[in-house]
């Protein structure tokens, strides 16, 4: 595997763009931290703060707080890194080979997502939504791309 994935609130800026997820100290005081979460395709860590998890050493700086809520570990700066460059192209047949592999018909690339919140629930799943804007449904038998409307 070739990704890795970081989160990292002490990064002011990326690619000379600004970042909205820097913060020095978490909402709950402890100081943030890069967290490793995945080398070379392998889970390393998870973002913690002060609430005990069974196993951790304790909070790495990603208490955040939303609105009246008591802080919970939430992502500031996501970073993908990949050691190999793949063209659009051959991601592309990649994504097909990927979806014949599975007997899927067809596979989605998505261009464009607008906002993204996170879940973070005790009693819910855990997941991070953001809105698509400009969806494409690959055949996978022809890869033909064709736009998808209505994808939330």
């Amino acid at each position: 595997a070739f990704l890795s994935i970081v989160d990292d609130p002490t990064l002011g800026a990326l690619g000379g763009r600004s970042l909205n997820g820097f913060y020095r100290y978490d909402d709950e005081g402890v100081p943030a931290q890069r967290v490793e979460l995945v080398r070379d395709g392998k889970l390393q860590g998870f973002l913690m703060s002060r609430k005990p998890v069974k196993g951790s050493a304790g909070s790495n700086g990603h208490g955040r707080a939303q609105a009246n809520r008591p802080p919970m570990s939430r992502m500031a700066n996501l970073v993908v890194e990949s050691t190999r460059q793949v063209g659009y192209d051959k991601l592309k047949r990649m994504l097909v080979e990927e979806a014949r592999r599975q007997k899927k018909p067809y596979a989605l690339i998505i261009e464009d997502i607008a906002g993204g919140n996170t879940n973070t629930s005790t009693y819910g799943y855990q997941a991070f939504k953001g809105i698509p804007r400009l969806v494409y449904r690959v055949d996978a038998k022809t890869g033909r791309e064709e736009l998808v409307r209505g994808v939330e």
